[in-house]
């Protein structure tokens, strides 16, 4: 945004050439103004899409809210820079309806919005400071990610899901718990859009959550579901017993990479290294639910 905002200011100064200076604000200005906006828009289809979202006091059906307060406070607007809490549940599909709502927003440079978002989903008591710092760590993961893109013009996200505590940084936390001899469990961090050549997309993960709790393969099997978390820790041959066992033909697809992922549960990423394609998925079950 920096760059951006730079650039503009350079392009006022040539366009209003008798007075540089008051070109250079104004564009300034108009750009600085546009993107509040935007935020701000994004920030209300958020509220506005959870609000639809219930009924009887319940989000969706599922869960109920306290006293019709919403489980949703901002706490940061800075413009670009947005920092909300909400009921754990619905913080991936929220931060997810603020990415996808602002990228289709225009602002006066004419270039699209892209942003990063980064989320900490822990127990209630759990120290904020602390998970603050981790959802800012995620960001920037996100963010790497999203700069080694070809064309780098991609929202991406990037979450942990805290059971007990936080022990150590990001990269710390991923080495320990979601490396194995295979590879890495983890697809995350993951980018908004779709994109041919990438197949860690919020789409493939959306669709893989989805699956494992409305499939009849999956739904109201939850044992199974976790045998085969297990069975992707121990690799892909191990995942290919597990299919052969329970007599399931393939797992559910996943776009963007070989059709072998779906009966082995790996797929090799474009740097080369294998990762599951289905372990984030199910270790989310719980934690994500899309909203109307």
């Amino acid at each position: 945004m920096g760059k951006r905002f730079e650039a503009c200011g350079e392009e006022g100064k040539k366009l209003n050439p008798q007075d540089p200076n008051r070109g250079y604000i104004d564009y300034m200005r108009n750009l600085s103004k546009s993107v509040r906006l935007a935020g701000i828009s994004a920030l209300k289809t958020v509220v506005e899409v959870l609000v639809d979202s219930i009924e009887d006091e319940k989000v969706i059906g599922k869960f109920s809210i306290k006293d019709n307060y919403l489980p949703f406070r901002p706490l940061v607007y800075g413009g670009d820079d947005v920092t909300f809490i909400c009921d754990g549940r619905l913080g991936l599909e929220l931060a997810a309806i603020y990415l996808e709502k602002l990228q289709n927003l225009k602002v006066t440079d004419a270039k699209p919005l892209t942003a990063c978002a980064g989320v900490c989903i822990v127990k209630s008591h759990y120290p904020f400071a602390r998970a603050y710092e981790m959802s800012e760590a995620l960001c920037r993961n996100a963010k790497k990610f999203a700069r080694q893109q070809e064309d780098k013009e991609f929202s991406a996200i990037d979450w942990h899901i805290a059971s007990s505590g936080l022990s150590g940084s990001v990269d710390d936390i991923r080495q320990r718990e979601y490396k194995v001899a295979e590879g890495n469990l983890t697809m995350r961090p993951i980018i908004m859009e779709n994109k041919v050549s990438q197949w860690r997309t919020w789409a493939n993960f959306r669709n893989l959550v989805e699956k494992f709790n409305e499939d009849e393969n999956w739904k109201n099997r939850r044992n199974k579901v976790i045998a085969l978390r297990e069975k992707l820790r121990e690799g892909q041959e191990a995942t290919r017993q597990f299919l052969k066992a329970y007599k399931i033909d393939s797992l559910p697809p996943v776009k963007g990479v070989s059709d072998e992922i779906q009966t082995s549960g790996w797929a090799s990423d474009i740097d080369s290294e294998l990762r599951s394609g289905y372990f984030d998925a199910i270790e989310a079950m719980e934690f994500y639910f899309p909203l109307t």
